[in-house]
């Protein structure tokens, strides 16, 4: 995702919710990639803890499968 004065906020980071999309669209499309067709995937529930700052000019996601079960995926 590219960085810049849209997606900063007061403190001169990345936002907190540019962030959370940021990783709820790269889990998703890890997901959608592997889905069957006609199958459908959703967020169900999804938290974040922000550890560090997104500085710079772009910042990059990458995703881990935890667990695929029959009706539910757990990543990070």
């Amino acid at each position: 995702m590219t960085l810049g004065d849209f997606n900063t906020n007061t403190f001169g980071v990345t936002q907190g919710g540019a962030i959370y999309t940021l990783a709820d669209v790269v889990i998703g499309y890890r997901i959608l990639d592997q889905l069957k067709e006609k199958q459908k995937g959703f967020t169900l529930e999804m938290k974040m803890n922000f550890i560090k700052k997104g500085k710079g000019e772009k910042l990059a996601a990458k995703t881990e499968v935890i667990h695929w079960g029959r009706k539910t995926v757990v990543m990070q």
